[in-house]
């Protein structure tokens, strides 16, 4: 995996987000991985969520645990493998990302469950992006698309503001039906017009409505009501 060197390294360096690099295994993401620590002096920085020893860091200082391995290094970057087999890895990853992004270059590796979830969130994503500007084009008001994080730390993958006012909050899932308590603590407090959880492993015509203007549906069902 070579290959992908460059624009990795574009975008870890350039962009300043975080990079996610997916597969089967034996194909080569960690000795990628380990070549752009090499590249960019920090070969101590790499962590494995299957090696114990970097798992109790990571839960032990979950936004510092990276710094003793980049001390000397003006521009550090960090590599997380199978983080995917945290139960909480998407949470922690963003959490990571808004405490440090500006200091650190973050690079994620992992297989399967990594892949198809990102996947996933992403194709959500650009289908909301897709309507916003949509329904901004068309003049129906002024729309937006943000996510929530508290300092608690619970979260939800998407806001869409309206005249910057919640307007729907939407999670996504893979294929947990229930809506999460993260959803239903914002749904309750933000009081948006209504509240979504999207599950990929739905069947397409899934959808289950609960008090309050709070539902669950399949991402397929409600993606095809989008502009």
């Amino acid at each position: 995996m070579r290959y992908l060197s460059p624009p990795v390294r574009s975008v870890l360096s350039n962009e300043r987000k975080m990079v996610f690099i997916a597969g089967p295994r034996q194909v080569g993401k960690t000795t990628l991985a380990r070549f752009l620590l090499e590249e960019a002096r920090c070969p101590q920085a790499y962590f494995n969520w299957d090696v114990e020893s970097h798992r109790k860091r990571v839960l032990r200082e979950p936004e510092n645990f990276w710094r003793d391995a980049v001390a000397r290094v003006k521009k550090p970057r960090i590599a997380l493998d199978e983080i995917h087999k945290y139960p909480r890895w998407k949470r922690f990853l963003k959490g990571l990302y808004d405490a440090v992004s500006g200091e650190t270059e973050i690079l994620v590796t992992g297989s399967g469950r990594l892949d198809v979830y990102q996947r996933f969130e992403n194709l959500v994503a650009l289908h909301l992006l897709k309507a916003r500007d949509s329904w901004n084009d068309l003049g129906y008001g002024d729309f937006d698309l943000h996510y929530v994080r508290d300092k608690e730390k619970r979260e939800v993958d998407f806001l869409i503001t309206r005249g910057r006012r919640p307007h729907f909050l939407i999670e996504t899932k893979l294929a947990d039906p229930a809506p999460s308590p993260a959803l239903r603590y914002f749904h309750e407090r933000l009081r948006p017009r209504a509240s979504v959880q999207l599950v990929r492993q739905a069947a397409p015509d899934f959808f289950r409505s609960y008090p309050g203007r709070l539902y669950s549906m399949s991402a397929s069902r409600f993606l095809a009501l989008l502009p």
